[in-house]
């Protein structure tokens, strides 16, 4: 929102997307999340905000196949805007794949990790937080009428992409085609959702 202080307190629902939405992060079997490799890096990455923001909280979050849902509470005024905690957030999930993959996939063309902005939507009132927390916690069981489920074409997308032939220079492209794409992730857009109003819509 135009003109508000996103480092003070308070309680902020954040959407964070894979680029074109892969399924990077894993797969939903019955009404669980299953991580990959990639997808428990997000994960470990996201409990670890705690100890580089000391004046943040993790309030309710679920890691989904192509993107994120979290509440985060600024519990403290800090320094650090919104936009730098998932900035920072979104740098060290794509460094670490890029190790995974070197290790894992020498040569992988990976591409953009994620998509280039995020959605917050700031939570006002104990209504608001409770339709959203309900949201989030109910969101692998709402997977197949998800806005962002997308069947199989992510996954053909991702597995035409890993079998794509390697060239000698593939991981320091990859690595310079990935920190362009976050320095200009450092943007943020007005939450889609009006979940009071839409609570089991999938998101």
């Amino acid at each position: 929102m135009e003109g508000y202080d996103y480092s003070q307190e308070g309680l902020y629902f954040i959407t964070i997307c894979t680029q074109d939405r892969r399924h990077w992060f894993g797969q939903i079997l019955g009404e669980t999340m299953q991580l990959r490799s990639v997808g428990q890096i997000a994960y470990d990455q996201w409990l670890l905000l705690l100890k580089r923001f000391p004046g943040l909280a993790l309030d309710a979050y679920q890691l989904m196949p192509n993107h994120l849902h979290g509440i985060l509470d600024i519990v403290h005024p800090t320094s650090q805007t919104m936009n730098d905690i998932i900035c920072a957030y979104k740098s060290l999930v794509a460094l670490a794949c890029l190790d995974l993959f070197k290790v894992e996939k020498p040569g992988l063309r990976t591409g953009k990790l994620w998509q280039r902005n995020y959605y917050e939507h700031i939570i006002r009132n104990d209504q608001s937080y409770k339709n959203i927390a309900d949201y989030i916690v109910n969101n692998p069981a709402n997977w197949p009428s998800d806005k962002f489920y997308d069947t199989l074409a992510s996954a053909l997308r991702l597995r035409q992409q890993c079998l794509r032939p390697s060239t000698q220079d593939a991981p320091a492209n990859t690595r310079q085609s990935i920190r362009v794409n976050y320095a200009l992730a450092c943007s943020h857009e007005p939450s889609p959702y009006n979940l009071p109003r839409h609570r089991n819509v999938g998101g």
